[in-house]
Order: structure tokens, then C-alpha cells, then sequence
């Protein structure tokens, strides 16, 4: 049965075998080297030994021949060179004693021979002090006596040395042979190793080259669609990599089957939205249209595409159409825009525009929404011609009637009763709400339409504080209620008497609210770019959840409010319209049964602003 190894435990095959291989030659290697080293070293040792010997029987001979010729010529040079010689000799023994004490039989050899050459020594410092005494005979007998003794150490010394002679040369050629055959192992084992790697390596590559051709086949028929290949078996990594491959593929298989499906879904979802969408790409071109934008625009499906932005906008000066694409991002990104659409038969038709920016891997664009506001036109025409009825046909006949009503209660048309004159005040009084309420109802529709014109100037919110404060001062004082002004004065960029108007509805809807004898503050924090005026009151608070309301038209914190305290729930949705037409924004702050503050936010002028 195959090993089923990883492709890291094929690879340690790979190099362990090698190893193994040259760790056995490199033990033969290192035995060779050894037996190389050893001869070498015996070859020295010889080579020591015949030195040494060799010197010994040299300085030994020369010495005597040196006194003997120093006795015929008494010449001093001699005498030196004998002592130089005479005094090495025992060195010469010493040193030969010392490189054969690894041979016991050697070694006592040379001590004898050492006390032969001693005794040598002897019989020459002898015949030199009788040389020197003039008593030549006895000196010639000395070096007569002596010449024997030499002559044993001489041939002692040479039957030591021979047989270093022959180890030397045994040595020298078994040096030479290790030599020979350790270069012979390193070669066998270099080529060995070659060819074993070789093999090995080319026995694996075959089976990785397969399955790696077959990998890539895999990804080449995944990458056309084709089916793939069987799983590649094996427990190693490639085997590990086709079915991690596999896996992947189905993965990807499913997605995509599962992001066409979300395709399909996401196209009907665009293709049956009430509103209109519109792609269109960085350079102003349109992409796609859905069924509801191009009815709008009276263009057949597909036909729009490719066309340019701004053939659906009746424009003024459109210039390029990159730059009018510019112009409309500019103007609807993030916001809703109203514009004046171009239908493909040259009608034009109000609509309302919105731009995203998308951007996916392989495009980047504009998403556009477009919704035909045709219907809110007509609807805004008709709440016009609405507020124009009521203003002219409403309230002034409600004016007339109500000064009608104050000459009766002054008694212009004679005398009433108490409960007559009660009956007048009650009708008064409701006609003065109804045309509050209309009055409130025409500023609204100012705001919303645009026609209100802002006078905006520089100016002291002090002096608008004091207006403020005037026009409410009798509300006030009817309650008892003291109105607080921080001393402040700051300069603000608003139309002061929108400014008042706020102010006012704001104050006296504290007032409506506020217990008798308690008190209101009005007060301004400079901040660095607007100034936040409060208006703070000690009366019942607003609950939480009202506080998102209490802005909205016709919206009270409570049912009974408008029965018992009146107003029409338009005051602090007139309040927040004006304040948002001056750039600003307006909050409030509540703790039920602590108080209120209304705030909000003016700008403040910009340095060197003219005050005009």
C-alpha cells in the first residue's frame, strides 16, 4: 500500500535521504581521515627520532674530533666548538629519551646509550683539562680510551634509529594511500548523492507536476464554466488545495446562482417602484432608466441610454453637458431638488430630484431618484387660490363684523343688557381667534412659498428683547408674572420684527403656561458663529414625549389646552419657519413640573459686515 505522506514529509524524504547517504560517507570519510592523521603522525614521529638520533651521533663524533685536533693545534676556535658541541649532547638525550617514551624497550636504550654518551663526556673533559695542563700523553690516552666508547654509542644510536628509517617510509606511503582513497570516498559519495537527489527529485516532481497540471486545469474550467475535474487524491497539501478548491468553486457556484437571483429580485423591485430611478455614470451619461422614469420622461424601453443627463431637463444655458451634470450634483446630492423636466416629445413637466452616489467594483455613478410632483402643484395652486379666498373673503368680512361688535359693546347702537353685553364680548373674542388663526395660517403660507421678504440688519437683541417684552407686558401683569432681561447686548444679522414675532409667541405661550406670580427670563449666549436666545419659564413642563411635537402645526401638549387656554397650534410652528428662514434652528428644554426653554439660534455678524 502507498504512504500517504504530506508534501512536507515528501520533502523531508527528500532531504533526509541525501543526508543519510553522506552521513555514511562522511563516517567512512572521517575513518580515513583518521588512519590519514595517524600515519601522518607516525611518519613525524619517525622523522623525529632519526632526527634526533641522527644530530646526537653527529655532535657526539664532531666533539671528539674537535678535542682531538684541539690537542695538536691548541687552537681556541676548536676549544669553542667543542664546548658548544659537548654542552648539546645531553640536550640531544633528552630530547631523544622524551619522543621514545611511548616505546619501553626504546626508551631503555636510549637511557643506556645516554649513560654511555655520559661516560663519553667524561673521558673528553678528562683528556681537555690534561690538554690544557700541558700533559699531552695523558690526554692522548684519555681520547684513545675514549674512541671505543664513542664508537658503541655510535653503533647503539644506529641500531636504535633503524627501524625508524623503515617506519618513516611505510608511513609516508600509508599517508599517501589514505590520501588517495579519501579523495575516492568524497568523489563516490558527491556523485552518489547527485544522482540519488536526482532521482528522488524526479520520482516527486512527476507526481506534483500531475496533480499541479491538474489544478490548473481545474481553475481553467472553472474560469470558462466547464465542469471540473475528479478530486485529486492523497492526504498532502495539493490534494488539500484541489478539494479546498472544489469547496470554493460550489461556494462560488451558489452565490452567484444566489446574487442573480438577488439581481432579478432587485431589478423587479427598481423596474415597479412608484418613483423614478435614473444610473447615470461619472462623465453625466445615462446608464439605465426604470419603466417609471422613462414614462415620465416619454421615452421606449432602452432608448434613453447612452443619452446625455441633460436631454431630461429644460434648463436655461445647460452649456456641456459634463458641466450641467455638475451643476445638477451640486444642487440635489444628499438633498431633494425641485427642476423642470424635458419630456422626449418636448412638453416639459415639474419634478423632484435626488442624487447618491454609488460605487461598486467595476463602475462608479450617480443614483437619481424622480418623482413627478405635477399633482403637488396643482395641489400648491389650489391651497393658494385657498389662502387668497380666506384672506379676502374671510377675513375681512371677520374684521368688519368684529369692530361691529365693539361698537355694540360701546353702546353706539344703544344700551345692552349684562348678559347682552357678555353675549358681544364672548362673539369678540372668537372673532378675534378666527382671525389670529387666519393671520397665522397666511404667515405660514408666506414662509412656505417664499414670499416672505426678510429685512435682515445688523442690531442690538437688547432693543429686540424690549419690543418683545412690550408687547406682551399686559398678558404678563394680568398674571402677576415678572419678564427677566439679561443685560446683554449683542449684535445679531436677523429682521427684527419676524425676530419680535417669534419672541412674543414664544413669551406668551410661557405665560399661558406659567403659574400666577412666578416670573420668565429671557437671556442670549454668544457662541462663535450665532447667538442662542432662551426663553426660560418656571411653569408645568412638557413631557418627553411631546417635545418632537410641540413644533408641529396645530400640535398642544394637551387636548384641553386649546379649550382652556386657547391658541391654535400654529404659534411655535410659525416660530420654527422663521427662525429657519434667518439659517437658524430653534429647540426646546423640558423637566415636567420644573419649566421650559424654548432656545434658538441667530447668526451673528461677520467682521467688517456693514450694518446697513
Amino acid at each position: 500500500m502507498p504512504l500517504k505522506l504530506k508534501l512536507t514529509h515528501k520533502a523531508l524524504v527528500l532531504i533526509s535521504i541525501p543526508i543519510v547517504i553522506g552521513l555514511v560517507f562522511f563516517q567512512i570519510l572521517f575513518l580515513a581521515l583518521n588512519e590519514v592523521e595517524s600515519e601522518a603522525t607516525r611518519a613525524e614521529h619517525a622523522e623525529l627520532v632519526l632526527k634526533r638520533g641522527t644530530k646526537l651521533t653527529e655532535d657526539l663524533y664532531a666533539a671528539g674530533a674537535c678535542l682531538v685536533k684541539y690537542g695538536l693545534s691548541k687552537h681556541e676556535d676548536l676549544l669553542a666548538s667543542y664546548k658548544n658541541l659537548s654542552s648539546e649532547i645531553p640536550k640531544e638525550m633528552q630530547i631523544l629519551e622524551t619522543s621514545l617514551k611511548e616505546s619501553p624497550t626504546d626508551l631503555a636504550t636510549a637511557i643506556k646509550l645516554n649513560k654511555t654518551a655520559e661516560l663519553a663526556l667524561v673521558y673528553m673533559e678528562e683528556a681537555r683539562r690534561l690538554i690544557e695542563l700541558g700533559e699531552d700523553s695523558q690526554a692522548r690516552e684519555r681520547i684513545i680510551a675514549m674512541k671505543p666508547i664513542i664508537e658503541e654509542v655510535l653503533a647503539g644510536v644506529k641500531e636504535l634509529i633503524k627501524p625508524y628509517v623503515d617506519t618513516k617510509d611505510y608511513a609516508a606511503r600509508a599517508e599517501e594511500t589514505a590520501r588517495k582513497n579519501s579523495r575516492n570516498i568524497v568523489i563516490a559519495g558527491l556523485v552518489l548523492n547527485v544522482l540519488l537527489a536526482a532521482g528522488i527529485t524526479i520520482m516527486f516532481n512527476q507526481g506534483i507536476t500531475r496533480r499541479l497540471a491538474t489544478l490548473m486545469d481545474n481553475i481553467q474550467r472553472f474560469r470558462t464554466g466547464a465542469p471540473l475535474n475528479q478530486p485529486i487524491a492523497g492526504t498532502d497539501e495539493i490534494s488539500s488545495l484541489d478539494q479546498t478548491f472544489h469547496d470554493m468553486a460550489a461556494i462560488i457556484t451558489r452565490a452567484t446562482e444566489q446574487l442573480k437571483s438577488s439581481e432579478a429580485r432587485i431589478r423587479a423591485v427598481i423596474e415597479g417602484l412608484p418613483v423614478g430611478v435614473i444610473l447615470v455614470s461619472e462623465d453625466g451619461e445615462i446608464g439605465f432608466m426604470n419603466p417609471k422614469a422613462e414614462l415620465l420622461f416619454g421615452y421606449a424601453t432602452g432608448t434613453s441610454t447612452s443619452q446625455p443627463l441633460s436631454r431630461l431637463f429644460d434648463e436655461q444655458a445647460k452649456g456641456s453637458a459634463s458641466d450641467f451634470k455638475i451643476g445638477i450634483i451640486a444642487k440635489a446630492l444628499n438633498r431633494i431638488e425641485e427642476f423642470t423636466g424635458l419630456r422626449a416629445d418636448g412638453t416639459t413637466v415639474p419634478i423632484e430630484l435626488t442624487v447618491s452616489r454609488f460605487s461598486g467594483p467595476e463602475e462608479k455613478g450617480f443614483l437619481i431618484g424622480v418623482q413627478d410632483i405635477t399633482e403637488r402643484h396643482e395641489l400648491d395652486r389650489m391651497k393658494q387660490e385657498f389662502v387668497a379666498m380666506v384672506s379676502h373673503d374671510l377675513r375681512a368680512p371677520l374684521t368688519s363684523i368684529g369692530l361691529s361688535f365693539e361698537l355694540i359693546s360701546m353702546g353706539k347702537y344703544g344700551a345692552l343688557t349684562d348678559e347682552g353685553l357678555k353675549k358681544v364680548k364672548r362673539d369678540q373674542t372668537n372673532i378675534e381667534r378666527l382671525v389670529a388663526l387666519i393671520n397665522d395660517l397666511l404667515d405660514i403660507d408666506k414662509i412656505e412659498s417664499g414670499r416672505m421678504e426678510l429685512d435682515l440688519r445688523v442690531g442690538d437683541v437688547h432693543e429686540i428683547f424690549e419690543r418683545s417684552v412690550a408687547a406682551v407686558w399686559d398678558l404678563a401683569d394680568g398674571k402677576g408674572i415678572k419678564i427677566k432681561i439679561a443685560p446683554e447686548h449683542f449684535d445679531v444679522v436677523a429682521d427684527a420684527d419676524r425676530i419680535v414675532q417669534v419672541l412674543v409667541n414664544l413669551m406668551s405661550n410661557s405665560i399661558k403656561f406659567s403659574p400666577e406670580n412666578s416670573y420668565i427670563e429671557i437671556s442670549s449666549l454668544p457662541m462663535e458663529r450665532s447667538l442662542e436666545i432662551r426663553v426660560t419659564d418656571h411653569g408645568r413642563g412638557i413631557p418627553a414625549d411631546k417635545k418632537d411635537l410641540v413644533f408641529e402645526r396645530f400640535k398642544q401638549v394637551s387636548r384641553d389646552d386649546a379649550t382652556k387656554l386657547g391658541g391654535s397650534g400654529l404659534g411655535l410652528a410659525i416660530c420654527k419657519a422663521i427662525v429657519e428662514a434667518h439659517k437658524g434652528s430653534i429647540g426646546v428644554e423640558s423637566e415636567e413640573g420644573i419649566g421650559t426653554t424654548f432656545w434658538f439660534k441667530l447668526p451673528r455678524p461677520l467682521p467688517n459686515m456693514d450694518d446697513a
